[in-house]
């Protein structure tokens, strides 16, 4: 099993992964990009659940970008396939997982500067409210992983779901670029200024006390002047960025009053 499983490509790594959750693929058709979600829907559920996935394999070397960004492990698929709720859905980057034929305005600055270009944002936008549109759900909680989760807050300006959950984001790209001494992601948003329009929903930003990706110093600066009644920031002394977010998601569900 495990021979297999290292002969299996990312995608059908994935999908396995997927259909063990009860999960099936969706291809979603935007007006710039196709992106593949994975859903499980119970029927009449007024509730839908969309996590969001990080920037995936974005860089061969530091300075060589990857010609495909699909994430070597997909954190946030195994989030949503841990999140027992009745509708659920995965909804993937850019060009992550689309087979060759799909891969439509799949140039590299979508994984690199552009990662949260508004056209981005909009094509996001544009299948959460098919997924919305196709599960007959009323009501919105949008989660995000790493990158996903920054663009999960530029979503929420938008959107307005009840809840914002991001796991792991950096939430200021500018002080981000900075604190890493990297090239500013000149094209584009960043999520602090929707922060500032997050509005009335209620949030909650997870950090990792060992994640040196998205240092948890950043993250306490950064959210410092926004936590109150409705937005929390919750710790997890142990995780780092990619350990243990996957794994234990289903604890961590229990630890959130929604």
């Amino acid at each position: 099993m495990l021979f297999l499983g290292a002969c299996l490509s990312r995608g059908e790594r994935a999908a396995q992964w997927a259909v063990a959750a009860q999960m099936q693929p969706v291809l979603l058709h935007t007006s710039f990009f196709t992106l593949q979600s994975y859903v499980r829907w119970k029927k009449a559920d007024p509730l839908l659940i969309v996590y969001l996935e990080g920037d995936g394999a974005a860089w061969v070397t530091p300075t060589r970008l990857s010609v495909d960004p699909t994430p070597q492990e997909a954190t946030a698929l195994k989030m949503a396939s841990r999140d027992y709720a009745g509708s659920v859905a995965y909804l993937a980057r850019p060009c992550q997982f689309v087979e060759e034929s799909e891969r439509r305005n799949c140039s590299p600055h979508y994984w690199s500067n552009a990662r949260y270009a508004p056209e981005v944002v909009s094509a996001l936008r544009e299948a959460i409210q098919q997924l919305l549109q196709r599960s007959g759900a009323q009501r919105l909680r949008l989660v995000g992983y790493s990158g996903g989760g920054s663009l999960a807050v530029l979503l929420a300006a938008q959107l307005q779901p009840e809840w914002l959950i991001t796991v792991a984001a950096p939430l200021d790209t500018e002080a981000w670029t900075q604190w890493h001494n990297l090239s500013p992601l000149d094209r584009s948003l960043n999520p602090r200024t929707a922060l500032l329009q997050s509005g009335q929903m209620r949030q909650q930003h997870w950090i990792g006390g060992r994640d040196e990706i998205v240092p948890k110093a950043l993250s306490q600066q950064i959210l410092f002047p926004f936590i109150d009644g409705r937005t929390l920031l919750q710790e997890e002394p142990s995780f780092d960025h990619s350990c243990c977010w996957g794994e234990r998601w289903a604890e961590l569900l229990k630890k959130m009053d929604w």
